[in-house]
């Protein structure tokens, strides 16, 4: 199991969340070369990170900007998820609909609008 599938098992398992590994996961959803690490430091962060300023504004680049359409989808779905009253997200969820090069981001993201 590569470390950050260890590291987001323990983190769910365990109920810890502390607050140095969210650099360090934020890193590596960002520039980890594995897309497996970069999906599960993304899910780690989505559900560990759910009340901390920085990890929807993180989300919504990693919707946007990301390299892969796996972590764009992660992404818009997790933000879907967790803050669907956001007023931000129902205009994230239209543009990825409209911008997104990918059909599954924007099947996910269409799938996502009330």
């Amino acid at each position: 199991m590569p470390a950050a599938h260890q590291i987001g098992y323990h983190i769910e398992s365990s109920g810890l969340f502390p607050p140095a590994l969210l650099a360090v996961l934020s890193e590596r959803a960002v520039a980890d070369y594995d897309l497996k690490v970069r999906r599960a430091a993304l899910h780690a962060t989505a559900e560990g990170w759910r009340d901390h300023p920085t990890t929807l504004p993180w989300l919504h680049d990693r919707a946007v900007h990301d390299r892969h359409r796996d972590v764009r989808r992660m992404a818009v779905e997790a933000i879907a998820t967790h803050w669907p009253d956001d007023p931000a997200t129902a205009l994230l969820l239209s543009d990825r609909v409209d911008n997104d090069d990918d059909p599954t981001v924007r099947d996910a993201a269409a799938d996502a609008l009330p």
